[in-house]
């Protein structure tokens, strides 16, 4: 590798391993198939025949029943007794053949059901140090799940809540030393990749076939909504780390602003844009104010709204990079710096016009928190557990989700691929996190009883309730039709839709491209520093750059 790409490989290891501040705070505060195969053996019946006329042959049957002290078998043992006929002029002996079967009874053995009582055992008086960021999923199982699994177990959990970048600075520094602090920790679907490139995660499949003792058999991976399929090593499909939150990126509104303007959610961007402008209007007279729209800017929170957000249902989808190539700019078969990626940026700025003033202050949650206190209508991409999070504050709150606004294009593309072929195209984004196991914790067994308990049903039924985050298909049957459903018709969305959504793009760089070139050159766009083109021309070129020197 020449020394230019050695200095800014070097740079992205150093960027990568860098603190970022990604969702701080919520609010502005292969499936593998087992076959078996059974064969079966045929005996036939041999014989000859000699003459014209044969007598019949005479079974004799004797049956001997031995007793053992495990079992009782039966012995069937069958004799033939061959007749010969003489006759006139010719002789004939017929041999009948009938096979010994024997019967075989076994005592019937009492299989005790699985129970995380008798499977934590061992592990009694062990004491698992959790680290996730501060969730209201998080929060919820820490609140509702963690005292259960302490008594049913005998397991103690010390868990730490953080903001998400003391959450990863605690992670990495752990998994870079191997010292083992942590026994299970919070694994974002956008940095799964780089940890298990970097071989930091316990393969949960292998460990639960090497463990068969620990393994809950009402688990059921298979449960996993689409989401799960985030968390799997992309060829062998083994589970790398088990789903706890998932939330749909999407419009959000509030319906009783809807009904009072005499409106129906957006179909399109166009369309979102003209209904936007009504409310501007609508609202001129309104105390408190409301505004046309709103959506996430400060900080880091700015380019994770263009590359989860506004880029896929404008149809630039994996960030503008190119999947097959690695690459962003047009000229080298990505769609950054595409008439698409432009038309993303005018509609923004058309929506930013219709924003309330304290809009560049909205982090993650902030405009769901300004839909609850009556400053915007609606919103094109929101996070739904935040919007979960806003009914649990206020169940009286109006609220209610769709699909996003969408180029027409958008969803001819997306209805026309596979539904497990995420990355082609998709509308918005499937966001949430998972639990994970180090490869150096020293409580390996005692961690994977505890991450299924968290992530199996009882804890996806916390987790949806209670922030709008589930992450199983038996849950969503129970939730759809829901009174909470049919408030919000949030569950039925995820139940029927949620193949339309995808996750983060398989690739590792993550938090070195988003911090290192969106950042930098989304902020300059949006502030007018540089032109929208000209500001995509650049981000794609310096992209590529670095997409070259990592090796792809």
């Amino acid at each position: 590798m020449p020394s230019e790409n050695r200095r800014k490989k070097k740079e992205a290891d150093t960027i990568l391993r860098k603190k970022l501040s990604r969702r701080a705070a919520l609010s502005t505060a292969g499936k593998v198939a087992v076959g078996v195969v059974v064969a079966g053996v045929i005996a036939g019946i041999g014989g000859y025949y000699a003459g014209s006329a044969a007598a019949p042959g005479k079974t004799v049957t004797e049956t001997k029943t031995v007793t053992g002290p495990a079992s009782t078998v039966t012995v069937t043992k069958t004799e033939t007794v061959t007749k010969t006929v003489t006759g006139k002029p010719t002789t004939v002996v017929t041999t009948v053949t009938t096979p010994t079967t024997p019967t075989v009874t076994t005592p019937t053995t009492t299989v005790k059901p699985f129970s995380y009582k008798e499977a934590a055992k061992p592990y009694k008086g062990v004491t698992l140090r959790v680290v996730t960021e501060n969730t209201p999923p998080a929060v919820a199982l820490k609140e509702e799940m963690v005292p259960k699994f302490e008594e049913e177990t005998g397991i103690h959990v010390e868990w730490e809540a953080v903001s998400w970048g003391d959450m990863y600075a605690k992670e990495i520094s752990d998994l870079e030393a191997g010292s083992g602090v942590y026994d299970a920790i919070y694994i974002e679907q956008d940095i799964i990749y780089t940890y298990m490139g970097r071989g930091w995660l316990t393969d949960l499949t292998h460990f639960g076939d090497t463990h068969p003792e620990l393994v809950d058999p009402n688990f059921e991976p298979d449960d996993f909504t689409s989401f799960g399929d985030a968390f799997k090593d992309p060829t062998t499909g083994h589970f790398y780390a088990y789903p706890y939150e998932a939330f749909l990126k999407t419009y959000w509104y509030r319906e009783d602003m809807y009904e009072e303007l005499g409106v129906k959610p957006a179909e399109t961007w166009d369309e979102f844009i003209e209904l936007s402008k009504k409310f501007y209007e609508w609202g001129k007279d309104k105390e408190p104010r409301v505004y046309g729209c709103g959506f996430q800017m400060i900080g880091i929170t700015l380019p994770y709204l263009f590359v989860e957000g506004f880029f896929p249902p404008h149809g630039v989808y994996t960030w503008g990079i190119s999947l097959e190539k690695m690459r962003a700019s047009v000229e080298k078969g990505g769609t950054l710096n595409s008439d698409r990626a432009i038309k993303a940026f005018e509609d923004f700025f058309e929506l930013l016009e219709l924003a309330p003033p304290e809009v560049k202050t909205f982090s993650w949650g902030g405009n769901v928190d300004a839909m609850a206190a009556g400053r915007t209508p609606h919103g094109p991409c929101e996070y739904s557990e935040s919007a979960g999070a806003a009914l649990r504050k206020n169940p009286d709150l109006r609220i209610r989700c769709a699909l996003p606004p969408l180029e027409p294009f958008v969803k001819e593309e997306v209805m026309a691929r596979a539904k497990t072929d995420y990355w082609k195209a998709y509308v918005n984004y499937y966001d949430g996190g998972a639990f994970g196991i180090p490869y150096c914790s020293k409580n390996k067994e005692a961690a994977y009883l505890f991450v299924q308990y968290m992530t199996g049903k009882e804890g996806s039924m916390v987790t949806a309730t209670r922030s709008f985050a589930p992450t199983r298909k038996s849950v969503l049957d129970e939730l759809v039709g829901s009174d909470l459903d049919k408030k919000t018709g949030y569950f039925s969305l995820v139940k029927e839709k949620d193949w339309m959504y995808a996750p983060a793009p398989p690739f590792r760089e993550h938090k070195l491209l988003i911090e290192r070139f969106y950042d930098k050159w989304i902020h300059k766009i949006v502030a007018k520093e540089v032109g929208i083109k000209e500001g995509l021309d650049q981000l794609a070129a310096e992209l590529d750059e670095m997409l070259e020197a990592l090796g792809y």
